[in-house]
């Protein structure tokens, strides 16, 4: 019996007729996994974007909602579009794409597989959507630093010995990669962290939501020299209170704006805290864990986590002031206790 005799074709001349199968797989790349109408419901929403679908809505119309997000200029070169651009990925699926790039870290190779777009293009998109999260909520920052007195409306038991407390600051590194200038290296190369960084002061109200976030600093400049150039003194009235830990000395240039630090207090040579110094040194601890878990909420951003990429410097800070207007979507860590509280001499420092 004779072999069946197997047909060959050249590679050359082979027409590629793609199977049934393969062309279903290429629609459903094309048509996009992922999309707020298939996820806004599903619980797991608030954990890819850090918002559940209320607050989501909520921002999406702040934020200008389609009038906005369907007439993004993704080239500074042409003119903002006057009609709503029809495109296969729509605003609420391009604020969610966003999200979840700073939420959970994804890389753009894999956002413009999941969404069925080209990676460039998720990119661009990306970028315009940082501007305008960050213009918009740049135009909240005097707003959102809401006034002392206003505070101790409700003011938490645990802020209640703090006479006129406005902000508590602290500072929060950032880390990036090491950028191939030697002078930029050594500007951002942080002793406490051992690593090149980037610096941002934030601010934390009585209740714990971030009211101030400054610009990004290089990780050699200390924290006074940060807080004197990122616009907080001028943000103050006479009489507020701001407290810190021990590396603000910030004492002086308070005091000539009429405004009080509290602090711990050091100790003088070999001799030990008082008993008062000592509740107020516990005090202030309890208070400033707040701004630290503030800072704990903006890094739980993935992207904020890895080293900032160099070509992602000039947006970085903005990402890290939009991380952190976004904590205040969560609920306040802060608690009322029956804990006994005594009022604090704004004379002790």
């Amino acid at each position: 019996m004779n072999a069946p005799v197997q047909k060959t074709r050249s590679m050359s001349t082979q027409t590629e007729v793609p199977r049934k199968r393969d062309v279903n797989i290429q629609v459903c790349i094309e048509e996009a996994m992922v999309s707020h109408k298939k996820c806004h419901k599903s619980r797991k929403f608030e954990f890819f974007t850090g918002l559940n679908a209320a607050d989501f809505e909520a921002l999406y119309q702040f934020f200008g909602g389609n009038d906005c997000f369907l007439r993004l200029k993704l080239n500074y070169r042409i003119d903002t579009p006057k009609k709503l651009q029809q495109s296969r990925i729509g605003g609420r699926d391009r604020l969610m794409m966003f999200l979840l790039r700073l939420r959970r870290g994804l890389p753009l190779e894999e956002l413009s597989f999941i969404f069925g777009i080209s990676p460039s293009y998720a990119g661009e998109l990306c970028y315009v959507v940082t501007r305008v999260v960050f213009l918009t909520f740049k135009t909240l920052e005097e707003k959102i630093f809401i006034s002392a007195a206003r505070q101790a409306q409700s003011k938490p038991r645990i802020m209640k010995p703090f006479k006129n407390l406005r902000v508590i600051v602290d500072g929060a590194y950032f880390l990036v990669q090491t950028p191939s200038n030697f002078h930029q290296q050594g500007n951002t190369f942080s002793k406490y962290k051992e690593s090149n960084a980037i610096e941002h002061i934030i601010g934390v109200s009585c209740h714990g939501s971030v009211i101030f976030c400054s610009p990004g600093f290089e990780a050699n400049m200390s924290e006074k020299e940060a807080v004197l150039n990122s616009n907080l003194l001028q943000m103050l009235s006479e009489g507020d209170s701001v407290m810190s830990d021990r590396g603000f000395e910030l004492v002086e240039e308070l005091q000539m704006i009429g405004v009080h630090l509290y602090k711990p207090p050091n100790k003088c040579g070999d001799l030990s805290l008082t008993a008062e110094q000592e509740i107020l040194t516990k005090q202030i601890a309890s208070a400033r864990i707040y701004s630290e878990h503030a800072i704990a909420d903006i890094k739980d951003c993935r992207l904020l986590q890895s080293k900032g990429v160099l070509t992602m410097l000039p947006v970085w800070p903005q990402l890290v002031f939009i991380s952190a207007m976004l904590t205040n979507c969560k609920e306040s860590r802060i608690k009322d206790k029956n804990v006994a509280v005594e009022e604090c001499d704004s004379s002790t420092q």
